[in-house]
């Protein structure tokens, strides 16, 4: 009962109904002690387009896409395309997902794959950035030209542009939702990459030029 309760206390329901704005089942709660937000619906509508027009052959954008700490997309991914994509993550209770690796951004262990793109939807506070960009390292296995898309807090891009300097990163014209985040702060989250994806384009600097 006291787990359970200390479970309650430090997580957030999804909703339900029409309250509900996340792909998960009604009442699913997002775990707040691994500061985990699910993105909503549309979100998860637009980067199922975006991958899959990307990379249209399903069994490439298997071998090609990881995703980490996004596991409804992962989700997604599955239930409505049949596809079998990469998701790290930490929380155990996303297992029976078929592309689940637990995998734990403060102890990164590598291992073999044929990683092009990354989509990375990481904690914002309790793991430094640093700790981070040494994770993304890791499962990139060192290749400095992996695709890399990452969402954070606009208010540190700063910060996340010095950590993720190998990688060049820049914001996107992409708005990002989160389901139990109210709309009024959407604006305050990024989507920082390397690349271009259909309908998801980095910002132009002063000049023309995206770097």
């Amino acid at each position: 009962m006291i787990k359970q309760n200390n479970f309650i206390e430090n997580s957030v329901s999804v909703g339900e109904g029409e309250d509900n704005n996340s792909i998960m089942p009604d009442n699913f709660r997002e775990r707040r002690d691994l500061e985990q937000y699910f993105f909503t619906k549309n979100t998860i509508e637009h980067l199922l387009s975006s991958f899959t027009m990307a990379v249209p052959n399903p069994e490439d954008l298997e071998k090609k896409l990881c995703l980490i700490c996004a596991p409804t997309l992962a989700k997604a991914f599955h239930e409505r395309l049949g596809l079998k994509i990469t998701i790290l993550d930490i929380d155990e209770r996303f297992k029976e997902l078929p592309g689940f690796k637990y995998f734990d951004l403060q102890a990164p262990i590598p291992f073999e794959n044929e990683f092009e793109y990354i989509l990375f939807d990481p904690p914002f506070f309790y793991i430094t950035l640093d700790q981070m960009s040494k994770a993304i390292q890791v499962v990139a296995n060192g290749k400095k030209d992996i695709k890399l898309m990452m969402s954070f807090m606009i208010r540190d891009e700063a910060q996340v542009k010095q950590s993720f300097k190998m990688f060049n990163l820049e914001r996107t014209q992409y708005q990002l939702e989160y389901a139990t985040v109210k709309p009024n702060r959407w604006e305050n989250y990024g989507l920082y990459a390397n690349v271009d994806l259909p309908m998801i384009k980095r910002m132009k600097k002063k000049g023309g030029s995206k770097w």
